[in-house]
């Protein structure tokens, strides 16, 4: 694995994306094998965008560095609910299931910020 300095950050060539976490003590933003995954943070919430992988359904449970009230949004019709999720310190657990091609919003809501995301 290459490590090169530039500026004040750093660029990891060669290597995983877990052994680039591991060089630069980082803890993953997602835990759990199976899904893809993107996230973005707004005010008062954090967005994950999760889809199953190309050809493939996905059944399981992903670990998010988040905390808050959760909500599953559908992106095709843009209805939202209340999921049900188990705190683990910094951490979420979620038990998600989407068809082949499928996708969804995991949003976790600050306390008291539910109605900001609507």
């Amino acid at each position: 694995m290459g490590v090169r300095t530039v500026g004040k950050g750093k660029v990891l060539a060669n290597c995983t994306l877990e052994e680039a976490l591991r060089t630069l003590q980082l803890e993953p933003d997602v835990k759990g094998e199976g899904a893809l995954w993107t996230h973005r943070q707004t005010a008062g919430a954090d967005w994950y965008f999760v889809c199953a992988p190309i050809g493939k359904a996905f059944q399981g449970t992903l670990t998010f560095r988040a905390g808050g009230l959760v909500e599953l949004w559908d992106p095709v019709t843009g209805e939202s609910r209340a999921f049900a999720a188990t705190p683990q310190g910094d951490y979420t657990q979620v038990e998600l299931s989407l068809p082949e091609a499928g996708s969804c919003f995991v949003v976790f809501n600050a306390p008291g910020k539910a109605d900001q995301t609507k």
